[in-house]
């Protein structure tokens, strides 16, 4: 056969590769040549340091680039496959992609990554240490090209929105202290020179809301609801209040609550009305509060719906009356109670009709045996919170005595045990068991 064989055309040697027409080129040994700059799926753990690596590389382009961060994203799903990553060193390689990569759509994939890492604690702490936090706010405020980076910029601010969520990594970003249990048990060394912290971050968050509430309404929302978590800790309210984020949230419902807004915006709305009423928690916050006017648009929104509140519009009505309830604390707010607000009801009038309204929708659940929704009970808490600061006003007091007389004696009974039971009213109002 082999004598055979010598006669044949092509035939070079007995070794296999040379025993047909071969082209170097074309066959299996130029493949590497052909492949140079391409990036494959394959097993892990092996394949996320070339798909790392592959982010250096200048042969590697950047359609192929886009997809080792897809690729990335993907395998990061679990806590143990974030861990690998972040042990690889995986933050300060995208990061360092991004300057050498100048395209639209590879951004938006890399903070997609951070925002995954940014989902576990650890996450939190190497994107802050080492650049993540840092590229997040300059894409956030680089406005070049607007409309191709509208995605990107949007998912930059997710990753700050995600670093909010997480109860340490918040922490982290305030320079709060990190309660026992959230301790980073095996930090890494940080190979980044320039940290940024709250006040970048805050700064960040009202350029949003300056510039991006009317173009790129995702972005917007992410902002103005991170801002809400950060300021459910005493070191995010003093900062959004130096860095004048609540004036910015301020300015914002203020045009909300004049220029009227549709189902659409509710939860803009409701997440402006998150961050007053965590600002107003702190005294120095409400009295800020007070000197923009933001009670009086808060009046004015329940003044729109008191009357006729829907399921659709509860979680707004939460916000609402939570902020309602916050800057009631306020002596402007006890002593203009009486002050007509809509339709001739004064604020506390309106404020009882409006738990009136509530207290239907509790009695035609228990009704149908089923529970009141949370966020109907919620309204209803915050509303009868709100009652509370308005009787240390006498006028109040004695408006509420006549308004009581006027109701059928049984809804009486309860509204006075709904409002006043265990409080230092309770035996002037006879509320008592």
């Amino acid at each position: 056969m082999a004598e055979a064989a010598r006669t044949v055309r092509h035939y070079v040697s007995d070794c296999l590769q040379e025993r047909h027409p071969y082209d170097v080129e074309k066959g299996f040994a130029g493949r590497p040549n052909r492949d140079i700059g391409l990036v494959y799926n394959g097993l892990q753990p092996h394949t996320a340091g070339d798909w790392i690596a592959s982010l250096s590389d200048p042969a590697v382009g950047s359609l192929q680039r886009r997809r080792a961060v897809r690729l990335l994203i993907a395998h990061s799903a679990s806590q143990e496959a974030k861990i690998k990553l972040l042990r690889m060193n995986v933050v300060p390689a995208v990061v360092a992609a991004l300057i050498t990569t100048p395209c639209a759509e590879f951004e938006c994939q890399v903070f997609a990554l951070l925002r995954s890492l940014c989902i576990i604690s650890q996450g939190c702490h190497v994107v802050m240490e080492e650049g993540g936090l840092e590229a997040a706010i300059r894409s956030i405020q680089d406005r070049r090209n607007l409309a191709e980076r509208a995605e990107a910029r949007a998912a930059a601010a997710q990753v700050l929105y995600q670093i909010s969520f997480n109860a340490a990594g918040v922490r982290w970003l305030l320079g709060a202290e990190v309660p026992p249990g959230f301790e980073l048990m095996d930090p890494i060394p940080s190979s980044s020179k320039c940290v940024f912290g709250k006040k970048d971050v805050i700064a960040a968050l009202v350029f949003i809301l300056e510039n991006d509430s009317a173009t790129n309404r995702k972005m917007f929302l992410h902002a103005v609801t991170c801002l809400g978590q950060l300021t459910t800790q005493t070191e995010g309210i003093f900062a959004a209040m130096e860095g004048r984020a609540v004036h910015a949230v301020s300015s914002l419902l203020h045009g909300y609550v004049e220029n009227g807004f549709d189902s659409s915006d509710d939860d803009v709305v409701s997440a402006l009305l998150v961050v007053v009423t965590n600002v107003s928690l702190e005294q120095t916050g409400v009295e800020l509060v007070d000197e923009l006017n933001t009670p009086t648009d808060v009046c004015t929104l329940v003044g729109k719906y008191y009357s006729d509140p829907q399921p659709a519009s509860y979680p707004l009505l939460r916000s609402l009356t939570s902020a309602l309830s916050a800057v009631y604390k306020l002596l402007s707010m006890k002593m203009n109670s009486m002050t007509v607000l809509t339709n001739g009801f004064s604020r506390i009038l309106v404020i009882y009709k409006f738990l009136h309204k509530i207290n239907d929708v509790v009695t035609a659940a228990k009704h149908a045996g089923r529970e009141p929704h949370p966020d109907v009970i919620a309204i209803s808490k915050n509303l009868v919170l709100s009652t509370h600061f308005a009787m240390e006003v006498k006028d109040v007091r004695t408006f509420t005595h006549s308004y009581l007389s006027k109701l059928d004696k049984k809804e009486a009974f309860y509204f006075r045990r709904q409002l006043f039971y265990s409080t230092q009213w309770e035996g002037e109002f006879d509320a008592a068991v």
